[in-house]
């Protein structure tokens, strides 16, 4: 069985309030042995962990991939809340003899805050979209704590923020290519399905303008609450 197929994860903290912590940006790659380039590999669709294509990183090519992760998450924070850091990057196999979760084979540590003084409620999100051959396989990730300066009037993103998040993908998956490593949307865990072991390449990328929301990622606790009796 191969190895090539990885679920990296991007951790994110709120360096103030310091204990409402971690969340996390799940991605999936697949480390090729040469033979195909990204046109090729993109043309697979779908893959799993039985394909003569994948092969084994070693410890350099999971250095290559931290370095490509800096810089994409260097373009992140560059549309994001000062408040917050984009702290560590996690990498574990995705292989259908490792099922979610499992220990990482490699971790790295990151202080990549964001730049911006101010932001939208961190529940709201900037979501990018990874097109698979399959539309209902279609994968996303959620991009949070934007700059509101990234905010039209009428409460969508501009449109130079969905340019920059569609580059900074793009730019990744480049970067990442020259190393070996190519995108794809892992099959989803479910209970039932614990051992997927497999995904779909990706195609496209694209970011729209419509802001999302992840309630998992709201402030913990109120710093302020009005009230009164009724009748007053």
């Amino acid at each position: 069985m191969a190895q090539g197929l990885y679920r990296v994860q991007c951790i994110w903290s709120r360096i103030s309030p310091a204990s409402e912590d971690v969340a996390v940006i799940d991605f999936g790659w697949a480390f090729c042995n040469g033979a195909v380039d990204s046109a090729g590999f993109a043309a697979i669709g779908a893959i799993d962990d039985t394909s003569a294509t994948l092969a084994t990183p070693s410890s350099g090519d999971f250095d290559n991939l931290n370095d490509a992760y800096a810089d994409f998450l260097d373009a992140l924070a560059g549309t994001q809340y000062q408040e917050d850091s984009w702290t560590g990057l996690k990498v574990t196999r995705a292989d259908s003899g490792h099922p979610v979760p499992n220990d990482p084979v490699a971790q790295y540590v990151f202080d990549i805050p964001g730049v911006h003084a101010n932001s939208v409620a961190p529940q709201t999100a900037a979501d990018v979209t990874l097109k698979v051959a399959r539309r209902r396989s279609w994968g996303r990730f959620y991009v949070p704590n934007i700059d509101p300066s990234n905010c039209t009037d009428s409460g969508r993103w501009s449109d130079s923020l969905c340019d920059t998040l569609e580059a900074a993908y793009v730019s990744l998956a480049g970067a990442m290519a020259g190393f070996h490593w190519f995108p794809l949307v892992l099959t989803a865990y479910t209970p039932a399905n614990p051992n997927p072991g497999s995904g779909h390449t990706i195609t496209g990328v694209a970011c729209d303008n419509v802001p999302d929301v992840i309630r998992r990622r709201r402030y913990a606790a109120a710093t302020y609450r009005a009230s009164d009796t009724i009748p007053p």
